[in-house]
């Protein structure tokens, strides 16, 4: 019995670690790739006015003439090139998958209500993590670019830290109700909205959601959710209304289509489910997991009674929600980095679904395990498309890094660099990237008199760069 026991013990401290450190092979390209990592359009834009206007002044001129955005532009306006640094720059990527990898472990601690061990947890974190960089549509955009990153991936983050905050606040321990946290939530819910349209409208779908769903289950108003409804509603304005925002949509002749919005964003979110769940290991390990999510979930008295099928649909209102915003505002599609922020609300939401799913399943149901053997083939399996898919960006991360290309796109933008830096010029001939990363590679300065060209060329105190072959 005893040395059963030990073995049980052994095999499964062995699974974990295995498990860590195919997960950590898997997000160590993208922690390497970060220092070859450059600046690019946005960058020089939001850094030279920050430069000649101060932070602050910044921030009335940005709201006037640009966008509404307020955490995101604060945020920008610290950035290490306001301080002359490209090194610092390349630290950013690793601060924010820590900080996005932080975030999951929390969110999976909570919703396991810390029945795992940190370990077990911890494997948990990276792989939701792990198969978020797989299939995200950009990788250079969301992680790599500073103002991609900072527009979307600090709402990601600060999204995470507000479910956390809220499964807690409504789990029926002593002191979940501080004023503290209650302060915590409400600041959460105002600087996800002040990062992107995107992320705010499915913020304030989900909190409507909720609103009802309380309401309804327990025939009574949750004040405190009412709060957050109407704080909000205050926040949105001040996205929504800044000037700025005017000055941007004149840009497109065919905003504002209620129902061309409409239909493409209901309609977009199935197309996109469908992908992300067959071109992934996603609906594997989902089915691998689901007998054992059901334990998983918290003693939350928010939504005590929540059926499956409702939680299901919401996940569906909050995507359509997502993809909504762009074609209201834009009448054309999301890009790419708002497609990855819509795409980890998706992931989200789909562990939170697969947990409600099989808790309720189980309460009716014997749900039916796969014999080891085969669960640890299938898991090998998993993992193995994680690598070597044609479409998994993890494959495409050590192509870029073991194949030298990083390296010889750092060593042209160091050359660059310095013939900027030192050249007395001011309009100055450059040479165009040739080392064209798709991880890490947003977009080269384009060869005419746009702003991409005169921001780039006024951080090095140049007037304009003339691209040559």
């Amino acid at each position: 019995m005893f040395y059963s026991l030990l073995a049980n013990k052994l095999n499964r401290l062995v699974s974990v670690n295995g498990a860590l450190l195919v997960l950590g092979l898997a997000l160590l390209p993208f922690l390497l790739l970060a220092a070859f990592c450059h600046p690019s359009a946005d960058d020089f834009w939001l850094t030279n006015l920050v430069i000649a206007k101060g932070p602050w002044q910044a921030q009335l001129a940005i709201r006037q003439n640009w966008s509404g955005r307020y955490t995101a532009m604060f945020l920008g306006s610290f950035n290490p090139l306001v301080y002359r640094s490209i090194a610092l720059y390349k630290v950013l990527p690793v601060i924010f998958l820590i900080l996005l990898t932080a975030g999951l472990y929390n969110f999976v601690k909570v919703l396991s209500h810390s029945g795992f061990s940190r370990k077990i947890t911890l494997a948990f974190a990276l792989l939701i993590l792990i198969m978020y960089l797989h299939q995200m549509p950009t990788v250079a955009q969301t992680i790599y670019w500073m103002s991609g990153a900072i527009t979307y991936q600090s709402a990601n983050i600060l999204l995470l830290y507000l479910l956390i905050l809220l499964i807690r606040y409504y789990q029926p321990f002593p002191g979940n109700h501080t004023l503290l946290r209650k302060l915590l939530i409400t600041l959460l819910v105002v600087a996800v909205i002040g990062c992107n349209e995107t992320s705010m409208a499915m913020l304030v779908f989900l909190l409507v959601c909720f609103f009802l769903l309380f309401t309804y289950q327990h025939r009574t108003i949750n004040y405190f959710l009412l709060w957050l409804l109407v704080v909000a509603t205050a926040a949105c304005s001040l996205v929504i209304f800044a000037p700025g925002n005017s000055v941007r949509e004149h840009e497109y002749s065919l905003r504002h289509d209620f129902w061309y919005a409409a239909g493409h964003a209901l309609v977009i979110p199935l197309n996109n489910a469908l992908n992300w769940l067959l071109n992934s290991p996603l609906l594997l390990i989902s089915v691998l997991l689901f007998p054992f999510a059901g334990k998983w979930l918290p003693k939350a008295q928010l939504f005590p009674r929540v059926h499956p099928l409702l939680a299901t649909l919401i996940l569906y209102g909050c995507l359509a929600s997502g993809y909504f915003v762009a074609y209201w505002s834009k009448h054309m599609p999301a890009p790419p980095r708002v497609q990855d922020t819509i795409f980890f609300v998706f992931l989200i939401g789909w562990m939170l679904n697969l947990v409600i799913w099989s808790q309720y399943l189980r309460q009716r149901y014997e749900l039916p395990r796969l014999p080891n053997y085969i669960t640890s083939m299938l898991l090998t399996w998993g993992m193995l498309f994680l690598f070597f898919s044609k479409q998994s960006n993890i494959q495409v991360a050590y192509s870029d890094l073991l194949s030298g290309k990083a390296v010889r796109y750092n060593q042209e933008m160091q050359t660059r660099y310095v013939t900027l830096i030192t050249s007395n010029c001011q309009v100055c001939p450059i040479k165009t990237v040739k080392n064209r990363l798709q991880t890490i590679f947003f977009e080269e300065v384009p060869a005419d008199t746009s702003w991409e060209n005169t921001y780039y060329a006024q951080y090095f105190g140049k007037k304009l760069l003339l691209i040559a072959e």
